[in-house]
């Protein structure tokens, strides 16, 4: 063949090629070939298209992937969660949405796998901008009473002074299609909680770990997690200075109407309380029943006491709401108080001083709790060291619903 012919072949190939449309080729073993003809000046040409690795999958000479494990610089997916929990992706997408039709140990292993595999939502730019003003997050229990108010009042006055924004979460314990106070917490890039009353679990503390969201718990119902600051009041105190003010007026046939055997506010006030009686009183006897921090239901508690052969003559109550529930089942006995019945509570709400007669109580610092609070929250936060736990005074409050026990 002449020069010139071998010229023109071969400027007839590269114009084929240069003419070829463009596709994504590469090397991969196994990969399905698809044959593409181009016919110009008689000069048949044939391009393999092949994909591309896998990503996460190292290709060699010989064609063959390798597979190099998960790459770490991946985001995780809801199909990672899956796979590693052993459920479908829709049911890890119910758990994180909240929904209440998954099982709690299918809900566990969920949150589980979330927490080890490290995944977040991607936020939304309005929260983004929320961020860069600094959140401070308030974890409440939805309550009905000025507990709740008086609280916020504290916490806001330390995060006004120190120009940070404050986000509340009610936490309503019957409803369970909502995503959970932790889950809410991670998803906005908390730089910082205050967690009233409720407590996280195992699996919700590695979250917020792992999401590096610093947190303090405020008169928490259990026994307090040792690794997490907690703030409260002297609620052992409060309940020996009820006992002793109730034994000074000469009252011996006393009884207790505690809020819940689980919550350690309950077992402190009332293990106070009996804990006093019994330093003056070794073999007196005192009742003690629970009315779980509600108004109705210690109504019913005290009015089982007041129909009772030993009717009482004092009733400390371990909280306001409760006091006031009996001053309900007293009213509906005709018994008067004080001068049938005299009755202390504790926490000194707004509604204790509404009463009639005015409640006689122990006054805990609510919203300096709150904002004693936040202070160690922002020390925690600043890497200052934090007590463990701190309780504040509590402070016996005279009104009008003690008098002497009756002859």
């Amino acid at each position: 063949m002449s020069a010139v012919r071998r010229l023109v072949m071969r400027c007839r190939l590269i114009y084929a090629f240069w003419r070829a449309p463009r596709h994504r080729t590469g090397l991969s073993g196994g990969s399905k070939r698809n044959p593409k003809h181009f016919r110009r000046w008689n000069c048949p040409i044939t391009l393999r298209l092949e994909q591309l690795p896998p990503r996460g999958c190292a290709t060699f000479a010989n064609h063959y992937p390798v597979d190099m494990g998960p790459d770490p610089a991946r985001t995780p997916t809801l199909r990672d969660i899956a796979r590693a929990a052993g459920v479908s992706v829709p049911t890890v997408s119910k758990v994180l949405n909240g929904r209440g039709d998954v099982s709690p140990a299918t809900r566990e292993r969920v949150q589980e796998a979330t927490a080890q595999i490290g995944y977040r939502r991607v936020p939304s730019a309005a929260v983004d901008a929320m961020i860069a003003e600094q959140l401070v997050d308030l974890v409440l229990p939805a309550v009905g009473d000025s507990w709740a108010s008086a609280l916020i009042g504290g916490v806001e006055r330390v995060a006004a002074e120190s120009a940070l924004d404050l986000v509340i979460i009610m936490v309503r314990k019957d409803d369970t299609q909502r995503r959970s106070w932790v889950e809410r917490l991670v998803d906005h890039r908390s730089r910082g909680a205050l967690v009233a009353v409720e407590q996280p679990s195992a699996v919700e503390r590695r979250l917020l770990d792992r999401a590096r969201v610093p947190f303090v718990l405020i008169d928490p119902a259990g026994t307090p997690d040792r690794s997490a600051p907690s703030v409260g009041a002297s609620n052992w105190a409060g309940g020996h200075d009820a006992a002793n003010l109730l034994l000074d007026r000469g009252h011996t046939s006393l009884a207790v109407i505690a809020g819940d055997p689980r919550s350690l506010n309950s077992r402190e006030r009332a293990g106070g309380f009996l804990s006093g009686v019994r330093e003056r009183h070794p073999n007196l006897s005192v009742p003690v029943v629970y009315g779980g921090w509600l108004m109705e239901t210690s109504a019913r508690a005290a009015r089982n006491l007041l129909t009772s052969t030993a009717r009482p003559t004092a009733v400390f109550a371990c909280n306001d709401n409760m006091a006031l529930g009996v001053y309900a089942a007293a009213r509906s006995l005709d018994l008067r108080i004080p001068d049938d019945l005299s009755v202390i509570g504790f926490d000194d709400l707004v509604e204790a001083r509404l009463a009639s007669p005015p409640l006689t109580t122990i006054r805990q610092p609510i919203a300096e709790i709150g904002a004693t609070a936040l202070r160690t929250l922002l020390d925690l936060r600043s890497g200052h060291p934090t007590s463990r736990r701190l309780e504040l005074a509590t402070e016996l409050v005279m009104r009008g619903s003690v008098a002497a026990a009756p002859r």
